[in-house]
């Protein structure tokens, strides 16, 4: 439940974050921020990939220790 917390605190406060930097007298400006926010989850998306396999190993030599 914590992670939950963490989580719904963490999207408020980039929602924040990008809503505080449009100007409203730039009607032009919203969608290169939605861009920017888009290249931006597909970088991480991308990093969070590459790092699945280390991290499957990490969790499976602790769950190994573990259980012995």
């Amino acid at each position: 439940m914590g992670l939950w917390f963490i989580a719904n605190t963490l999207g408020n406060f980039v929602a924040g974050l990008i809503g505080g930097n449009v100007n409203i007298k730039n009607i032009d400006q919203p969608p290169s921020i939605f861009g920017q926010c888009m290249w931006m989850l597909f970088v991480v998306a991308l990093l969070l990939f590459i790092a699945k396999k280390p991290i499957y190993k990490i969790l499976n030599e602790k769950n190994k220790q573990l259980s012995n």
